[in-house]
């Protein structure tokens, strides 16, 4: 599902944002899709995460993403998302899948 996700942003010609395959992240920990900004601050996982990605296509996309990010809209976006299949999951890293974990 995140693969798709991450087609439709190289789509749309997002600028300065990076798409990178969840099995290499150094943590091997993720379990949603992750936003991890350049600037050091806060990472952002599941729908918010795709919300500040959002902002790197252009000011329309910017400014659902900024609607998607509101404290009572986030939640429960997050929640439909969950309940339609988007739940958190195990992602293995690329060395448990050499290891055959």
């Amino acid at each position: 599902m995140c693969s798709e996700v991450g087609r439709w942003f190289a789509r749309r010609g997002a600028l300065h944002l990076v798409v990178v395959v969840a099995e290499t992240h150094p943590s091997g920990a993720l379990r949603r899709i992750t936003y991890e900004p350049a600037d050091g601050s806060r990472a952002a996982t599941g729908v918010e995460a795709i919300a500040r990605a959002l902002e790197h296509i252009h000011l329309g996309w910017a400014l659902i993403g900024f609607a998607l990010r509101l404290p009572i809209l986030c939640p429960l976006a997050q929640l439909l998302v969950d309940a339609s299949g988007g739940e958190p999951r195990r992602i293995p890293a690329e060395r448990d899948t050499a290891r055959g974990v």
